[in-house]
């Protein structure tokens, strides 16, 4: 779970940081991102049972 939490900062940010963008397209690609994968994995293990436990 850590290593998606660091490419989950690190690709958006590299990715975005390439093309020059500014810092507020680099915090929100980093929201947005995190926010995605973050969403999928809370869902995805809650409905497997391991966050109620």
């Amino acid at each position: 779970m850590a290593a998606v939490a660091y490419l989950t900062l690190a690709i958006p940010l590299f990715g975005i940081g390439i093309g020059g963008a500014n810092v507020l397209q680099q915090m929100l690609g980093g929201v947005i991102g995190g926010g995605f994968w973050g969403i999928f994995f809370a869902t995805r293990l809650s409905r497997t049972g391991v966050i109620s436990k």
